[in-house]
């Protein structure tokens, strides 16, 4: 019996999740064949999150040392980054975030590496000290508050 293209073609199709799920399992050290091989035979094949459980099962059942492996590594979902997450607006270089850059200087004793904030001199600040201007805008959303915070200004970004 035939049947309409379309239905071919959702059955054919392999999901996103499926995807990293193969991927992650493809990546597995040769002790866990077995639990790969019966991982990647299920249908329909199971959640990233539920084979990791039965990897981590598996480890304890055939008692594989961690420890003994300096090539051990946490298998996690891969989610693309953004343009804007990995450019650096300090240094003008990509690779790093704005809050990571080894550049940065701090505005207090005018070292390297991290804000006035995180300023291991500068003596904290009392709690009955305001360090809002007079005439200074609440951010309407928490992402501008989160920049504000993180540049140590009262602008909204």
């Amino acid at each position: 019996m035939l049947q309409p293209i379309w239905t071919q073609h959702d059955q054919a199709k392999i999901s996103k999740d499926h995807l990293r799920l193969i991927k992650v399992l493809m990546g597995l050290r040769p002790e866990y064949e077995s639990v790969r091989t019966t991982l990647l035979h299920r249908s329909p094949l199971p959640s990233l999150d539920t084979a990791i459980q039965e990897i981590l099962f598996e480890e304890k059942h055939l008692g594989i040392n961690l420890s003994k492996h300096s090539d051990v590594v946490l298998a996690s979902t891969y989610s693309p980054p953004r343009a804007s997450s990995t450019f650096c607006k300090n240094c003008k270089l990509t690779g790093h975030q704005f809050i990571d850059c080894p550049k940065i200087e701090c505005r207090y004793c005018y070292k390297l590496g991290h804000i006035m904030d995180n300023c291991p001199i500068k003596p904290p600040r009392p709690r009955s000290y305001s360090t809002r201007a007079k005439n200074f805008t609440k951010p309407r959303n928490s992402k501008s508050r989160d920049c504000a915070r993180l540049l140590g200004v009262g602008v909204v970004c």
